[in-house]
């Protein structure tokens, strides 16, 4: 997992597609709740049994799915009977209860300790226990933005209703549909097929929303790979330019297919640039009116979707994220006060408050620029330093936004 992600492994599986389907689910389930599944292990005197990844899943099953099936096929494990062993697992289990409160929150629900102890300064115990659990399980909706460059919210509800899919509008954006029911994939309905909807989380397109794209804009996007966020800013924009950075070429070749898909026959140009962002020469983009940055991060607001997510985050690369995203916000002010761009946005997609709330504020207190009210989402960690989206209120990814305007 410090190669690959869950997803892209799952993906790669060669195998049917139902079987596949039931693998992603157990190594989603196994992964989840790694760290308690290996603190039950080291309780119950199998922590010596030479094969752990199969010992995890057996728990797991046994545990958390509490799969009676298992107990059928299995009779021992090391010559320890199958119900013994699912009993020392139940007795485990109850020994958290006298774990302080932290450290049975971070065990039982898998996360790492500094994750929990950081958090814990801006929630109640209950209300962190209540959203980390949230992030334990997949998000309930699938969102979908509206191409509203080609039909109304209204065409594409009826032709999804129409197929079968249950659709209701989104109270905060006039171009996001959530689908709570599915009788096949979202990818094989006709609205996806032809273009007309985008997959992309509600807490992702509210950075868009937040840009306030309009015609004629000229937009600087200085992470735009894979390409989500700016296809769905071109949506809201008859016609205009983005220049398009990133430093990925891998990444920036995914974004130019997404381009050639939506916005073949629209009237938005799309200038691509491979570069870190960091060097971006500040004269090359006189004429930008409006900046965005969805900065590399954590991606910790992503753990429902991609649950290894937890097995990679460490203090020390907080730390690093976090320096990488101050260092991009200053060159895109110094953009910004060069050409005159009336507004700055800038996204991550993590729960820390180093990448969002610190990043800002270490802006607004060195006078650089001042955070401009955004009307949607919840409060932020610290006030008036931006919005954020939390999966158990919003039932979206965690995602920090802020509005800057320079001095």
């Amino acid at each position: 997992m410090d190669r690959r992600s869950l997803r892209v492994f799952t993906y790669k599986l060669s195998l049917p597609t139902k079987t596949k389907k039931r693998v992603s689910n157990l190594l989603f389930g196994v992964i989840m709740n790694l760290r308690l599944i290996d603190w039950i292990i080291d309780r119950i005197g199998l922590d010596a049994f030479h094969r752990r990844d199969l010992l995890r899943v057996l728990v797991y099953r046994l545990l958390i799915e509490k799969n009676r099936e298992v107990v059928r096929r299995i009779g021992k494990i090391n010559e320890i009977g199958i119900e013994d062993l699912a009993g020392r697992c139940e007795d485990a289990i109850k020994e958290l209860d006298s774990l302080p409160k932290l450290r049975r929150i971070a065990i039982e629900l898998s996360y790492p300790d500094f994750l929990v102890r950081r958090l814990s300064r801006y929630f109640t115990l209950n209300e962190l226990e209540r959203m980390l659990r949230t992030m334990n399980h997949r998000l309930p909706y699938t969102w979908a933005c509206i191409n509203i460059s080609k039909h109304t919210r209204e065409e594409i509800i009826e032709l999804l209703r129409d197929e079968g899919f249950k659709v209701e509008p989104d109270s905060d954006f006039y171009d996001l549909i959530r689908i709570e029911e599915m009788p096949r994939k979202l990818e094989k309905s006709l609205a996806y097929r032809t273009r007309s909807i985008l997959i992309m989380e509600k807490a992702s397109l509210a950075a868009t929303h937040a840009l306030e794209p309009g015609e004629g804009d000229i937009i600087l996007d200085m992470a735009a790979a894979p390409g989500i966020k700016l296809i769905a800013t071109s949506f809201k924009m008859a016609e205009g330019k983005i220049y398009a950075v990133d430093i990925s070429e891998e990444r920036m070749r995914r974004l130019r297919s997404m381009v050639r898909k939506y916005l073949a026959d629209m009237d938005v140009e799309i200038k691509t640039m491979i570069c870190d962002a960091r060097k971006l020469k500040t004269e090359n983009f006189g004429d930008v009116n409006k900046i965005i940055l969805d900065a590399e991060c954590s991606s910790t607001g992503l753990i429902p979707k991609s649950p290894d997510i937890k097995l990679r985050i460490t203090p020390e690369r907080i730390k690093q994220l976090s320096t990488l995203q101050r260092e991009l916000l200053l060159k895109a002010i110094e953009i910004a006060r060069h050409s005159g761009a009336e507004l700055i946005v800038y996204s991550t997609c993590s729960i820390f408050p180093e990448e969002g709330e610190y990043v800002v504020r270490y802006i607004v207190s060195n006078g650089y620029a001042e955070v401009v009210p955004i009307s949607f989402g919840g409060q932020a960690y610290m006030p008036d330093l931006g919005i954020r989206f939390y999966p158990h209120i919003h039932k979206t990814i965690g995602f920090f936004i802020a509005k800057l305007k320079t001095h």
